[in-house]
């Protein structure tokens, strides 16, 4: 089962960074609760993670640059 993970940040010129943890080809337990992080230039970003899994889409919004979502 493969991740992709696709971060929008629309009308905006923020930097988003992941950590290294999270990457292409990694492999996720089926079923289970995960929570993706990172961190931004802009402070109250609006992150949008899709995964492949569900074709459900995840929004939050970036607090003094940190996101995470579950």
């Amino acid at each position: 089962m493969g991740l992709l993970l696709l971060l929008s940040v629309a009308n905006s010129y923020a930097e988003i960074w992941l950590p290294s943890i999270l990457s292409d080809n990694m492999v996720l337990q089926q079923e289970s609760n995960v929570t993706i992080w990172g961190w931004t230039t802009a402070v109250n970003e609006e992150i949008t993670v899709y995964g492949t899994w569900n074709n459900e889409k995840v929004t939050t919004k970036a607090h003094q640059g940190v996101w995470s979502l579950q």
